[in-house]
C-alpha cells in the first residue's frame, strides 16, 4: 500500500478536505480520488488539526468550508500556514458574498468555490492550485 509521502510525490501532494457536510465531503473526495489524487477527510476543525499534526509534510492543499463548527475554514488555514507557508488553500461556501469577503482579505492567494459546485469546476480549481 502507498504511504502518504509516496502519494505526495506522485500527485503533487495530499489533499485535505474539511467540511461538516458529510455528503459533500465524500462526493468531493470520490471525484478527486478518481482523478488520481490522495485525499484525507475531516468533518471539523479539531479532526483537521489531528490529521494535520501527523500528516502536514504530505498535505499540499486544503479544501475547507468557510463555516465550520469551532474554528472557521480561514482560521484553520491561517494556523496551518504558520507551519507550512506554501500550503495551497481552496475555500468553499454556500454563502457566497459573505464568504468571499471573509476569505479574500484573510488569505488573498486562496481560491474560492461556491456551493454547489460541479465535479469539473472542483477538479479544474484543484489542478490550477496544485500547479501554481
Amino acid at each position: 500500500m502507498m504511504n502518504l509521502n509516496e502519494a505526495n510525490l506522485k500527485n503533487r501532494g495530499v489533499i485535505l478536505i474539511v467540511d461538516d457536510n458529510e455528503h459533500l465531503r465524500q462526493f468531493s473526495a470520490a471525484i478527486l480520488e478518481r482523478a488520481g489524487h490522495t485525499v484525507i477527510q475531516a468533518g471539523d476543525a479539531s479532526e483537521a488539526a489531528e490529521i494535520w499534526s501527523e500528516e502536514r509534510a504530505a498535505i499540499a492543499l486544503i479544501i475547507a468550508d468557510v463555516h465550520l463548527p469551532g474554528l472557521t475554514g480561514p482560521e484553520i488555514a491561517l494556523e496551518f500556514r504558520i507551519e507550512k507557508p506554501d500550503l495551497k488553500i481552496i475555500f468553499t461556501s454556500g454563502h457566497l458574498q459573505e464568504a468571499v469577503e471573509e476569505t479574500t482579505h484573510l488569505v488573498p492567494d486562496a481560491r474560492f468555490l461556491s456551493k454547489p459546485y460541479s465535479a469539473k469546476l472542483m477538479l479544474d480549481t484543484v489542478l490550477a492550485m496544485l500547479e501554481s
